[in-house]
């Protein structure tokens, strides 16, 4: 009975022991980092360089509490872009062909969860439940380094080495993937110390600028501005024939444009409509008097941001519109079949080409008239 207490008090020993060890090491690394001041921070934003076999792409991280993440990487307009929002989670991959948001399952957004934290990845760790555990100490990287093993709540392994000199991180390891991220370089930004180059075999990340509490909109975190091109297409069109100027105004850019060079038929001196403030003008003006306007389709077809619609554009008008019938109180009806191509990309419409059967228009024209009189 006495070797087993013995025994018992030598585990309860040992135990305590290695919990007052581990305490000391977060203890100083926290204090390194500054994870006080840290922890009133509220948003970040973060760029700097993705470098992938020599390849140079544009980098943007952007935090925000609690629990919001995203990253861009992006080369010449073509992106990917994953972004976690609390318990919800979406990517698009550009560079794999996907221009619609792609939502995560349960696990994909678990594996995510360390990046989405403002805080240092240990204190993220020690507040939500994972047991951390000493190892050894051993040189990695050149540098003398204290392992430490992390558990999650979901039973999840990875390795971290904290610099026995600075108590920065060194490197971390996915247990069960083989991952390893090597911590090259650090910075300091109003007295916190944030990672400065990042290298993960393959690729290697640089921040060359990093932002404190920067004013956030809503949208960065939602899929808003990221529909399907088939609903970017279905809402656009509907708010073009419905005449809603103020949310037609969000699908362009200054460098969009709007053009149907089939009116050359009954106006030769039509032009291209170029930048939002110059399209929504020119709209107002030639669907003025327009009533009842909607835009059948009688079919459509999607490829990446291109976009064909063949349909019919049915509207009504009064006569007085019309020279020649300005005392008329006649309503015109037309319904003429036409060809509408989009380029659709982040949400925006780029370019808005229309070929209608302004011939065909022209023969309603002189029903219509000859009706009227």
């Amino acid at each position: 009975m006495k070797k087993i207490l013995i025994a018992l008090l030598f585990v309860s020993f040992s135990i305590n022991a290695q919990d007052a060890k581990v305490n000391s090491i977060l203890k100083k690394h926290f204090k390194a980092l500054n994870q006080t001041k840290l922890s009133t921070v509220n948003s970040l934003k973060i760029e700097g360089t993705f470098i992938q076999n020599g390849t140079i792409l544009n980098l943007e991280i952007i935090k925000q509490r609690p629990d919001k993440w995203r990253r861009k990487i992006e080369l010449n307009k073509t992106k990917m872009l994953v972004v976690i929002n609390g318990n919800s989670g979406w990517e698009i991959n550009q560079f794999a062909g996907a221009n619609d948001p792609v939502d995560y399952d349960q696990a994909k957004l678990n594996a995510y969860s360390t990046s989405a934290t403002i805080d240092n990845q240990l204190w993220y760790y020690k507040n939500n439940g994972a047991k951390i555990k000493y190892l050894t100490d051993e040189v990695v990287n050149e540098k003398k380094s204290i392992k430490l093993e992390i558990t999650d709540v979901l039973g999840k392994t990875s390795h971290v080495w904290l610099d026995s000199k600075t108590y920065f991180i060194n490197q971390t390891e996915d247990v069960e993937s083989k991952q390893k991220l090597v911590y090259k370089e650090h910075q300091i930004i109003d007295g916190m110390y944030f990672p400065k180059k990042v290298s993960a075999g393959v690729y290697e990340l640089e921040f060359s600028k990093i932002e404190l509490n920067p004013k956030l909109e809503v949208s960065l975190f939602t899929k808003g501005d990221h529909m399907s091109i088939k609903d970017v297409t279905k809402t656009y069109l509907k708010a073009f024939y419905d005449l809603d100027y103020e949310k037609l105004e969000t699908f362009y850019t200054d460098e969009s444009f709007w053009f149907d060079p089939s009116t050359a038929v009954i106006n030769p001196n039509v032009k291209k409509s170029i930048g939002k403030d110059k399209i929504i003008a020119d709209l107002k003006s030639g669907f003025n008097g327009v009533q009842d306007a909607k835009y059948t389709f009688e079919k459509e077809f999607y490829s990446g941001p291109y976009v064909a619609i063949w349909g019919n554009y049915y509207y009504r008008i009064p006569a007085k519109f019309f020279q020649g019938m300005m005392h008329s109180d006649a309503v015109f009806e037309f319904n003429v079949p036409m060809v509408t191509n989009l380029v659709i990309k982040d949400g925006k419409v780029l370019e808005h080409f229309e070929y209608a059967d302004w011939t065909d228009w022209a023969k309603q024209a002189q029903a219509n008239a000859q009706k009227a009189k």
